[in-house]
């Protein structure tokens, strides 16, 4: 089984190899981004992707790192880790933003990926593991769970 280590820096931030739209990039992990968009590109690295996305358009306004007022633009675009086969193609945008991220839910993508986070050493392994399969369901309780614990917050 595959397997990364990545260690937080002196600031404690967690930045991931990754391949975006076919350009290998170190994005940070942000776990606060959540929502449609699972990934934010930087201006620069917006231009240089750009052309391999498809379902691409623009619309909304967001505040952009320095304060000015800047349009969304986004479009779908094949994702990965380095280090890993998996990859799945995943709504990017360009919101202003001066660092490439990746939202929480982004990592919800890979079922065939296990996070451990040690706060003890600062570091997140990320493990490849079986798919998983609702056959599964004793080796990983915890889907069942959250999967019902979001259904019944869309009832309250």
């Amino acid at each position: 089984m595959a397997s990364i280590i990545i260690s937080a820096n002196k600031v404690g931030e967690y930045w991931f190899d990754v391949e975006i739209a076919g350009a290998r990039k170190r994005a940070l992990m942000d776990t606060g981004f959540t929502g449609d968009a699972e990934i934010a590109v930087n201006r620069a690295n917006w231009y240089k992707i750009k052309e391999a996305l498809t379902e691409k358009g623009s619309g909304g306004q967001a505040m952009d790192f320095q304060g000015n007022p800047t349009t969304v633009e986004y479009g779908k675009g094949r994702v990965k880790f380095i280090g890993f086969d998996t990859e799945m193609e995943k709504l990017i945008v360009y919101a202003g933003g001066q660092e490439d991220l990746l939202g929480a839910n982004f990592f919800h993508n890979f079922p065939n990926l296990e996070m451990t986070w040690s706060f003890k050493t600062k570091t997140i392994t990320l493990t490849e593991i079986e798919e998983y399969s609702d056959d599964n369901e004793e080796q990983y309780p915890g889907n069942k769970e959250a999967e019902e614990a979001e259904k019944n917050m869309g009832e309250n």
